[in-house]
């Protein structure tokens, strides 16, 4: 034996309500509200009672539009001892470093400057994490992991920086370096 249950009457009535409420404009239908560019803006005090806007005359005019992406402000440029650019990579490489890896590769070179290899290496992996198809990220760190003593690292980091900027003679240049202080 099936039971069938009939609706429970309470829940059309609450149905009916909610669409109800949805359809007459919500509990703020008729009241007053303030609009920016009104009443407060010709001076009136705060807390006057506003008259309500006509709203036979169509809908609220749109605010002014958000400036344009061109106008942002200038973007920070690079410190100088950062070969970041295009040219720096020559024509085999096609990456274009991000400006928060400049920014990582920056902070790691001032770390060596002032002897932290490790928060140097700590920079580099987040550079890395971000921009991992840049061969100088790889070659900077490969050159800390061979300082720290790990030739193995710095062997391997010096063939993945090759890899990616193979035909950019700077490049070729360091890795061959790196592979030689590495004991290859």
């Amino acid at each position: 034996m099936s039971v069938v249950r009939m609706p429970r009457p309470w829940f059309g009535v609450a149905f009916m309500l909610v669409l109800y409420g949805c359809a007459s404009g919500g509990p703020t239908a008729g009241v007053p509200v303030e609009h920016r560019g009104s009443a407060a803006a010709a001076g009136a005090a705060p807390g006057a009672p506003v008259a309500p806007r006509d709203v036979s005359s169509g809908p609220a005019p749109l605010p002014a539009p958000l400036p344009s992406p061109g106008a942002r402000p200038p973007m920070p440029q690079p410190p100088p001892n950062a070969p970041v650019g295009p040219a720096s990579r020559g024509a085999g490489s096609t990456a274009v470093m991000s400006l928060a890896s400049q920014a990582l590769l920056a902070q790691s070179r001032h770390e060596v400057g002032v002897g932290n290899l490790s928060a140097a290496a700590d920079d580099l992996e987040r550079a890395l994490r971000i921009d991992p198809l840049q061969p100088l990220l790889w070659l900077e760190l490969g050159e800390l992991r061979l300082a720290a003593g790990d030739r193995g690292q710095a062997e391997m980091m010096a063939h993945r920086a090759l890899s990616l900027g193979g035909r950019d003679p700077a490049i070729q240049a360091r890795v061959e370096d790196l592979l030689v202080r590495a004991g290859r």
